[in-house]
């Protein structure tokens, strides 16, 4: 009975080697894949717009956080929903609508610079003053064309670089 055993066993040992000799995968070996497909063409990077600015700083995008004391006026907004213009609404302070919009100061400074430089062309070089029913301008591509103070619409230099323009 023991050579019957041994027999099988020598059996066995046959059958799997000759197993993973007919191309079989073993334990340790990993199946090849074929593909009929054709590989994929190289993806070509879509190349980034050039970054926007404004006098040497970036450009920045408003986001309105909603109404709030001293920053109450009513925002228009883009084709795109996002806002262009505010008009200024009675008791509302300049750094309370910069706060509102989420504007950042000009390296380092207070966000009203920021807000000064978007407004310079329309509105002087000192957006601080302001009076109800004011406009300013919330968009680094509307700096010719929206804005105003105390009724009057000025015609200063834009800040330089400044970014393509809509509306003129």
């Amino acid at each position: 009975m023991r050579w019957q055993v041994a027999a099988l066993s020598l059996t066995v040992i046959v059958a799997l080697s000759a197993c993973a000799l007919d191309g079989v995968p073993g334990p340790s070996a990993s199946p090849s894949i074929e593909s009929s497909h054709e590989p994929a063409p190289p993806v070509t990077p879509t190349p980034r717009p050039p970054l926007v600015s404004i006098g040497g700083f970036p450009a920045q995008v408003p986001v309105d956080g909603g109404p709030r004391e001293y920053a109450m006026g009513t925002v228009t907004l883009d084709d795109e929903g996002v806002p262009m213009a505010y008009l200024v609404a009675s008791g509302d302070l300049v750094d309370f609508i910069a706060e509102r919009f989420g504007f950042e100061g000009l390296g380092g400074g207070s966000p009203i610079s920021y807000v000064n430089i978007i407004n310079q062309v329309r509105r002087g070089k000192d957006a601080g003053f302001l009076y109800a029913g004011d406009v300013l301008n919330l968009s680094p591509y509307t700096i010719t064309s929206i804005g105003s103070i105390n009724g009057e619409v000025l015609d200063d230099e834009p800040p330089d670089p400044m970014p393509p323009q809509r509306g003129d």
